[in-house]
């Protein structure tokens, strides 16, 4: 694809809540090179697979992707399936561990209320619901790096990338 030349994209994902599971979905089509199934929902009905197509254009080159604490729901979906399926390092800090899909019920009084349905399972049948995102290279925040203008954690996801495109992997992963 265009990124085959690149040596690697970083996605960073620190301090993101969570989101829409459309950008989720679509953004890990960008990442994977076949037909894949990065989710998969267990609730009370059964199990539902989520299956991700491969879309143009492919990111072939090796990808990192920064968490932390702050990191939740769809982010932590995303690094986590994609940590799963060997398609990204992780890098950053253990994530919230917030991961639960849920149903959201407006109610007549104005109030809305969230009711947990299913927990996600990785392809590595991990369950990150009250576990969070474990970074294959932890690093902490270093307050002091950021004053001078330095992210530690960009560094190492930098250093994760180059040593991917030295081993001509072009994929990244534990």
């Amino acid at each position: 694809g265009e990124h085959a030349e690149r040596a690697g994209l970083v996605i960073d994902l620190r301090g993101n809540p969570g989101g829409d599971f459309t950008v989720r979905r679509t953004i890990a089509e960008h990442l994977v090179d076949g037909s894949a199934i990065p989710w998969r929902y267990r609730g009370r009905r059964g199990v539902e697979e989520i299956r991700v197509d491969p879309a143009k254009p492919e990111v072939s080159c090796p990808v990192a992707i920064l968490v932390d604490g702050l990191s939740a729901s769809s982010a932590e979906e995303l690094s986590g399936a994609m940590q799963a399926l060997g398609r990204a390092t992780i890098v950053g800090q253990r994530t919230a561990g917030l991961v639960l899909v849920a149903d959201v019920v407006r109610l007549d009084i104005g109030a809305s209320l969230v009711v947990p349905v299913a927990e996600t399972i990785f392809a590595d049948d991990t369950v990150p619901e009250g576990r969070g995102i474990v970074p294959d290279v932890d690093v902490p925040y270093d307050i002091e790096s950021l004053r001078r203008g330095v992210d530690p954690m960009l560094q190492a996801a930098v250093e994760a990338l180059a040593a991917d495109r030295l081993s001509g992997s072009g994929v990244t992963g534990r």
